[in-house]
């Protein structure tokens, strides 16, 4: 429960404030389901999905997977500069 409580003051400073950047393997329709107070779940899922951009990446291996596939083809590379 005070998870869900801290998790839920961090969202809402951060609404309509600052941009907040979500990972989840859950679809935001499943998240209610992952929060144990269903009334924090409702607020919690309607501010970060209120005027969310969605990036699916889609998949048979894990993202741990992909992103060391990543990371290990771009071993030796220059590093960019601006």
């Amino acid at each position: 429960m005070e998870d869900t409580r801290i998790l839920l003051s961090l969202v809402d400073q951060r609404h309509n404030h600052q941009a907040t950047i979500i990972a989840s393997q859950f679809e935001p329709a499943e998240w209610p389901d992952q929060i144990p107070v269903p009334v924090a779940a409702e607020a919690i899922t309607d501010r970060l999905c209120s005027q969310a951009y969605k990036i699916v990446i889609e998949g048979k291996k894990s993202m741990r997977e992909t992103i060391s596939d990543c990371f290990s083809d771009c071993q030796g590379a220059e590093p960019l500069r601006s």
